[in-house]
């Protein structure tokens, strides 16, 4: 299925389909596994299906065909609460719409462990400072969370999904929009996850940053599983051809792939 033994996998697809209310499909067949410890980039062109199948995988859509197994058990089987304590979901959007202080809004990923009515347990404590020292969010704790920088606020975000102490990550998008400085700090913090045996999956428009970070790469093309493998066996030139519609120059010489936009393939497109 992905060079991943499903029965230790953290996350598996299986068969995974989703169509649109009027029948369009969205998801075709998609399988694969992600194991404990490992950065998986999902990779494709605008409406390949990345959030379609970040959104089935999270729970928040069921397919149409085939079934998610979070540590081999079926997600819709597991449940709400013992699910939210494994599976942490970074959306696409980083609002927050009520005026809460920083560490109140990390202290959220601690909902699943609470009782009604019940303060927070030392656990709970050590879990968010645990979170927040290694998003370096910490000097932001008293702050308004929608007084902060994007950059800020992404960190932050992390920092709450961390603090549910998850052994699967799902990020769609996370360093969207961000400048570059805090593009680094997002994946070089979803590398120190990883370190610590979180499966994370995140969804990359960018290809250089892919390449580097990622231990392995999916491939989305028009909804299917297009390629799956290392980012070396993935992002060939004729690939990304066919996939992005554009040129690039592939550099496997250094310490990681190099992959450089030269220019769209159709030459239209750029009248």
């Amino acid at each position: 299925m992905s060079g991943v033994d499903t029965a230790s996998a953290s996350l598996t697809a299986e068969k995974i389909a989703l169509a649109h209310g009027k029948g369009e499909a969205l998801l075709r067949d998609v399988s694969f596994a992600v194991a404990p410890g490992e950065l998986i980039g999902l990779v494709g062109a605008n409406g390949a299906g990345k959030s379609s199948l970040m959104h089935v995988l999270a729970g928040l859509r069921a397919p149409t065909e085939g079934r998610v197994l979070l540590h081999g058990e079926p997600l819709d089987d597991i449940d709400r609460s013992d699910r939210a304590q494994k599976l942490a979901y970074l959306p696409q959007t980083r609002a927050v719409h009520w005026p809460l202080k920083v560490r109140d809004l990390v202290a959220l990923g601690r909902l699943p462990y609470r009782r009604p009515f019940m303060g927070m347990s030392g656990t709970d404590r050590e879990a968010i400072e645990r979170a927040m020292s290694m998003t370096h969010t910490l000097g932001l704790a008293g702050r308004q969370a929608d007084t902060l920088s994007g950059g800020e606020l992404a960190r932050v975000l992390l920092a709450r999904a961390l603090a549910q102490t998850p052994t699967v990550l799902l990020a769609d998008e996370p360093i969207a929009a961000l400048d570059p400085a805090y593009q680094f700090r997002i994946l070089n913090l979803l590398r120190r996850a990883v370190d610590q045996g979180i499966a994370v999956l995140a969804v990359f428009h960018d290809l250089p940053l892919a390449a580097r970070y990622c231990d392995r790469l999916i491939l989305l093309h028009d909804g299917a599983l297009h390629a799956m493998g290392t980012p070396q066996e993935v992002l060939t030139e004729a690939t990304v051809e066919t996939v992005y519609g554009i040129k690039v120059e592939i550099d496997d010489t250094g310490n990681w792939l190099s992959v450089t936009p030269i220019d769209v393939t159709d030459e239209d497109a750029t009248a």
